[in-house]
């Protein structure tokens, strides 16, 4: 079981990357840059309906609310209203539109300083 969790969480980032570097490039954004949070997003594995999105590295602003980040990942991936997108966090839980960003980061950040998260959607009808 948790093999498989750890697949599904798996990121091109992080298997290409060596954590050394991984974390020292967070550091120093970090330091940059105290009001982002450093942040790599990545389609689901088994998603199929939504285009990978073009960038995948971003500087999510401290002040952004989870309801923000996910409006903002809507316009990135140019997607209809009548998709529903789900942001999924390492420690798997779905969050209230009005979390602070910076509370997910907290919780679910990596051992690099990176927060990981995947995206799937779903046809909804209004």
């Amino acid at each position: 079981m948790l093999k498989k969790q750890q697949d599904a969480f798996e990121f091109d980032f992080k298997n290409d990357i060596p954590f050394e570097y991984r974390a020292s490039e967070c550091q120093k954004i970090l330091q940059r840059q105290s009001n982002r949070i450093p942040l790599i997003i990545q389609r689901a594995q088994r998603e199929t309906d939504i285009e990978e999105i073009k960038q995948q590295k971003y500087l999510v602003p401290t002040d952004f609310t989870y309801q923000q980040f996910l409006e903002f990942i809507r316009q990135k991936l140019n997607v209809s209203k009548n998709t529903g997108i789900y942001i999924f966090f390492s420690n798997n839980k779905f969050y209230q539109g009005e979390k602070a960003m910076t509370q997910v980061y907290e919780e679910c950040k990596d051992e690099d300083g990176f927060l990981y998260c995947k995206y799937a959607g779903t046809e909804v009808f209004g």
